[in-house]
């Protein structure tokens, strides 16, 4: 669904009313006053973090204005890493496609979802293409180093996580500069 800008979470259909913000304050005090009553007052950052409401159409009633709204949760929780002086995407990680995992996909199966989603320049060499079952999950790893002219730049590379169970990506790293060599300190 896309969004108005400025108004995530609304309606592009729909002009927003200056009084959704009085409703929707309203509504984050409704379900903070019964979190508190059941004793998970722990909760409602979490609700604040992970509801909102969207109008969803304006309508005149009498002297007043309807506005009907639809409570959303938030259900794919995701860490999105962005270039704060480009605007370039770094990294995203999907925590509900992480587990649980297997083994059960062919390697090449990974690479194919890996080359498809990353398109690997042609300056990239691939370092890793393997289940790493080092820890408590066992993703298959995808990998590639940055090499310009036979030498390798350091620090960059790009990383593909894929679950072998449900074969999708959960996450992908892409640190990926375009040498210089006239330049000095290049931070990142």
């Amino acid at each position: 669904m896309s969004h108005a800008p400025g108004n995530p979470g609304q309606n592009p259909q729909v002009k927003p009313d200056p009084r959704f913000e009085d409703a929707q304050r309203w509504y984050r005090a409704l379900v903070e006053r019964e979190l508190i009553r059941l004793d998970q007052p722990s909760a409602v950052g979490y609700m604040n973090e992970n509801f909102r409401l969207r109008q969803e159409s304006k309508a005149p009633e009498g002297a007043n204005t309807r506005l009907k709204t639809v409570a959303q949760q938030l259900l794919t929780p995701h860490v999105t890493r962005l270039n704060a002086r480009t605007g370039e995407l770094i990294s995203w990680h999907i925590s509900t496609i992480a587990s649980p995992t297997d083994e059960s996909m062919a390697p090449e199966q990974g690479m194919e979802i890996a080359k498809a989603l990353a398109d690997p320049p042609p300056q990239s060499v691939l370092v890793r293409s393997e289940y790493d079952s080092g820890g408590e999950r066992s993703p298959f790893v995808v990998r590639w180093s940055h090499v310009e002219d036979g030498l390798p730049v350091e620090g960059d590379y790009i990383e593909v996580r894929i679950n072998g169970k449900y074969k999708k990506a959960y996450a992908c790293s892409r640190m990926w500069r375009q040498p210089n060599p006239m330049a000095g300190f290049v931070d990142r």
